[in-house]
């Protein structure tokens, strides 16, 4: 049976489902299992969604993470049909998630230079602060 026969509504609870069970095992910091369930809904434009994606990806230390979240910016940041404060709330988390992904992979020069760009954003200002003063205090030299 093709998920093509299937109409919204059982798609939505599809889509509850694997949020569902992807969220539990992210609980329990289950991240292959918890991405298993998630995958299916990225690209879904459902927020919730693509965040608990976005955050099982990175928990698990994947490679993809850094171009999830920068393709997740670019199709946000062009989407015209979004409620503006899901849109500032969703953007300010990818902007904060990709700083912390560079702090991770250790690209302590880069995280830098980008959170410094981050000044200027209102959305992301204190953070950027905040993570600035956090990777001096971290790597003085």
């Amino acid at each position: 049976m093709g998920t093509e026969k299937i109409g919204r509504y059982e798609y939505k609870v599809f889509g509850e489902i694997c949020y569902m069970l992807g969220f539990v095992y992210m609980e329990f910091e289950m991240y292959p299992k918890a991405i298993y369930y998630l995958v299916f809904l990225h690209g879904s434009e459902e927020v919730k969604y693509e965040i608990e994606f976005i955050n099982a990806l990175t928990n698990s230390k994947d490679i993809r993470t850094l171009g999830v979240v920068n393709s997740e910016r670019q199709r946000v940041e062009s989407n015209n049909n979004m409620d503006d404060e899901e849109k500032i709330m969703y953007l300010s988390f990818l902007k904060r998630r990709y700083g912390y992904i560079l702090i991770e992979m250790e690209k302590i020069k880069e995280a830098v230079q980008y959170f410094m760009s981050l000044l200027a954003d209102e959305n992301c200002k204190e953070f950027a602060k905040q993570e600035l003063e956090y990777l001096r205090g971290k790597y003085k030299n």
